[in-house]
């Protein structure tokens, strides 16, 4: 039972960080969507998911956290070229 829980967190954990790397959609016209708050949070989230997957394996954890990283900050660049064309 609690190996089903900490499965259920890892998973809750994954696809709240995928969430806040979702861009939104402005109300007005803007230059630039913003990097932060939500990728701090989508970060936080992610690496909250990694260290609950693979427990003492810390290196790992962080090596994925760092990957995830460059797809956040990857995935709100492409979302800055959408929106300035």
């Amino acid at each position: 039972m609690k190996e089903a829980g900490i499965r259920f967190a890892e998973a809750a954990l994954l696809f709240a960080a995928l969430f806040f790397t979702l861009p939104y959609v402005p109300s007005n016209e803007i230059e630039r969507l913003p990097l932060l708050p939500s990728a701090a949070i989508a970060l936080v989230l992610f690496a909250g998911s990694r260290v609950l997957r693979w427990r003492n394996r810390y290196l790992v954890a962080a090596a994925e956290t760092l990957v995830f990283a460059f797809f956040v900050w990857g995935s709100n660049a492409v979302a800055n070229l959408i929106y300035a064309s």
